[in-house]
């Protein structure tokens, strides 16, 4: 980060420098300066370079731009703020409070965001452009997003909308990109440099330490290093209001990280990420007899549920600058292994074990060229996962114990996807630009043994997927402060393994089956919307309307297995989500900032409530409420202090589906009540290496749970830590 903060100096000064030169007399006074009115100007400048800096974003485009200028709503959550302010648990954690998004969790360590109505696989994440999302991704929310440690990012980036095109299958609600912290090469001449970093955290509430520990080297310019290593404790949460700590909801996390940094040259850069990570025990309480009611609510009768969860990777990126056809080609390849164990013992003392290994193997290229047709990104995309499943049984009343021929997914399997995309950017003379994009993708999934738990019939599966999708986007100059822009982007999902092949719980009370003839879903999602950038106000308003074709959803049969309801899927899925999305922040002056945000979703999509072959009209499950957001931030001049006072709100989740209203253990019969929620944040940069931060959440000491949730959130806590660098 030291680099980063250097360059971030480096470029205030000097945009500032510009910007006296430019205002007659202030070259002249940038010379001298020793004026109290230069002193001034310079912080202003100096704070407005900053501001931009920190609006640059990739995801909206693969290419650095500022949000202003991007026709999509795009947010950024930077280092600092996940570090210091935010100080999220996990990395789901840190997406709560992005305009439009809710987030769902199943318990502490297992949460995904739910993005204009979707979740689980069609919502896409990527750590440093490398697809987290893999072949036995389930439907709904799922754990996956928890493997990823915010302590290592260097930012967050949210894309919002399908995004077929720049982003392959999945990306229907959009693209979470989490893109690690950059490693400091020092400067040329200054010889070998070692630094390192110490952060704390703890949280009353969760009853949660959170450390990390950071070592590094930098080489005159030329070569940088950083290793890593965060360690998560949770604890009994103590949740708001009489109903005290909740048993079973302890588990621990590791993640360890590397990166390194070498310039071959001035036009050629190497780059080396290493990331394991294993979660411990992580508990999906709402199945357990540690889960509790709330207004209605019904509990779990498993004596135990648990998940163990791997993700190992291994990144080599080179980057080419000033080609001859091109301003940059950034190439990846590498492997990735993602594994998952679930321990279950049911209330009978019968004793389930299943999970999957996942090895990917990918290669990825993207090329920036600009052209007499104007700015070209394109490039490929190839991912292969081979999956070995498993699931075991074990009854102690009978001393029984069954192998079953798989696990959540066929047994054997290969799942491959190639894409090669394209987008064209245009100037259209001074007043707009239009940006038009096309994707072709094919999938081939096979499986050597696939279990029809209902008849005891194996079957082996081999299936391909093809698929192409377009976008356009335009965005008109109204004038120096303010953006219009219009969209079509589509989106796809081509059926995974879990899709085809899953034998494992689904929803409360559920197992899913096999279903192998499904075909791809798609998604048109059309966007209106307004960027408003001033010298003292940022603000963003969105209007969008997404079409459903052919969505895979889950249905009952009216069958029975070991006592839960077997449900399967099918194409069925026609409909629509349409909402709304605004934010704004004013600086009300130099120390001052007020901010606000708000999102709404409605939406209709065909589904079989029953296992009766009538098709109906329903709300999306688990659809968000009305939710928002207002805050105050106070940052005194020349003190390193921050202060941020937020009230958050959030509206009864009442429009339920009839999965909804069967999923008893995690939404009260009336919908999930609102709530608000008062918060303050406080941190307090010592100097440019060390700080130290406190919080006070849910200062009203609220019993709320976030809707479709299977625990409560955690009431009042202070959360205290430090950050110190050297």
């Amino acid at each position: 980060m030291r680099i980063f903060a250097y360059f971030t100096i480096f470029l205030a000064l000097n945009l500032g420098q510009v910007w006296a030169q430019e205002s007659g007399d202030g070259m002249e006074k940038a010379l001298k300066g020793h004026k109290q009115a230069q002193d001034e100007e310079e912080k202003s400048n100096a704070r407005q370079a900053i501001t931009e800096l920190e609006d640059l974003i990739i995801t909206g485009s693969r290419v650095a731009e500022s949000a202003f200028e991007t026709p999509g709503s795009t947010f950024r959550i930077n280092g600092s703020d996940l570090d210091h302010s935010r100080v999220p648990a996990t990395f789901p954690d840190a997406l709560r409070r992005v305009p439009g998004i809710a987030i769902q969790k199943t318990g502490p360590g297992l949460g995904s965001p739910y993005i204009r109505g979707f979740t689980g696989f069609r919502t896409a994440l990527t750590v440093d452009g490398i697809r987290i999302n893999h072949s036995a991704f389930r439907d709904g929310p799922n754990q996956y997003w928890a493997t990823v440690d915010p302590l290592g990012l260097g930012r967050i980036e949210v894309l919002n909308g399908p995004a077929g095109v720049l982003y392959g299958s999945d990306a229907a609600g959009g693209v979470v990109a989490a893109l690690t912290a950059p490693v400091d090469l020092g400067e040329e001449g200054d010889g070998t440099d070692f630094h390192g970093r110490i952060y704390y955290r703890f949280n009353s509430a969760e009853n949660s330490h959170i450390s990390r520990g950071e070592v590094g080297v930098s080489d005159d310019g030329k070569f940088g290093a950083r290793i890593g290593l965060s360690f998560k404790s949770f604890g009994e949460t103590n949740a708001g209001g009489d109903l005290g700590r909740q048993e079973g909801l302890s588990y621990d996390a590791y993640f360890l990280d590397a990166k390194f940094r070498y310039m071959v040259s001035n036009d050629f850069e190497l780059e080396l990420l290493v990331q394991s990570v294993h979660l411990n025990n992580v508990p999906r309480i709402h199945s357990t007899r540690d889960g509790v009611t709330f207004n209605g609510t019904t509990t779990g009768s498993d004596r135990r549920r648990e998940f163990d969860q791997d993700r190992d990777l291994v990144l080599l990126t080179a980057t080419l600058y000033d080609g001859s056809f091109f301003d940059e080609a950034i190439f990846k390849a590498g492997y990735q292994s993602q594994n998952e164990v679930q321990d279950r013992i049911r209330s009978s003392g019968r004793k389930d074990r299943s999970g999957f290994d996942l090895e990917t193997f990918f290669v990825t290229a993207q090329f920036n060229s600009p052209t007499a047709i104007g700015r070209l990104v394109y490039g490929l995309d190839l991912y292969i996962d081979w999956v070995d499943s498993f699931s075991t049984r074990f009854t102690p009343s009978t001393g029984a114990s069954t192998i079953f021929a798989q696990g959540p997914v066929g047994d054997g399997s290969t799942y491959l996807t190639f894409g090669v995309f394209v987008e064209d950017t245009i100037d259209l003379s001074d007043w707009g630009r239009v940006a038009l994009g096309l994707r072709y993708t094919h999938v081939s999934a096979q499986s050597d043994t696939v279990l029809n738990p209902i008849t005891g019939a194996l079957f082996n599966l081999d299936e391909s997927f093809d698929a192409v999708v377009g976008s356009t986007k335009f965005i008109v100059d109204v004038m120096d402060e303010l953006r219009a822009y219009t969209s079509a982007n589509m989106g796809f999902r081509a059926p995974n393994l879990s899709d085809l092949t899953r034998f494992d719980s689904a929803r409360s009370n559920e197992i899913e089956v096999p279903s192998t003839n499904l075909d791809p879903e798609f998604f048109l999602g059309l966007e209106a919307g307004l960027n408003l950038r001033t010298d003292t106000v940022r603000a963003h308003a969105a209007f969008f309307y997404t079409f459903l074709f052919d969505t895979i959803v889950r249905s009952p049969t009216g069958a029975f297995f070991g006592g839960e309801a077997v449900i399967t899927k099918s194409n069925v899925g026609d409909g629509h989500i349409l909402g709304t999305e605004f934010n704004v922040e004013w600086d009300i002056d130099e120390e001052f900032t007020v901010s606000g945000q708000f999102s709404w979703i409605d939406g209709q999509v065909d589904t079989f409530p029953t296992s009766a072959s009538n098709i109906e009209s329903q709300v999306p499950s688990r659809l968000a409420p009305i939710q928002g957001l207002v805050a105050l931030d106070y940052r005194p001049s020349d003190t390193g202090f921050h202060a941020r006072a937020e009230v958050e709100f959030v509206d009864r989740a009442d429009r339920l589906n009839t999965r909804d209203r069967n999923d008893t253990q995690r939404i009260p019969p009336n919908g999930t009540p609102g709530y608000i929620l008062f918060n303050l944040r406080f941190d307090y940069a010592i100097d440019a290496d060390k700080t130290v931060f406190l919080n006070f959440e849910n200062i009203g000491d609220k019993n709320y749970r976030i809707h479709g949730s299977g625990s409560q959130e955690a009431g009042f806590a202070a959360v205290i830590g430090f950050d110190v660098r050297f």
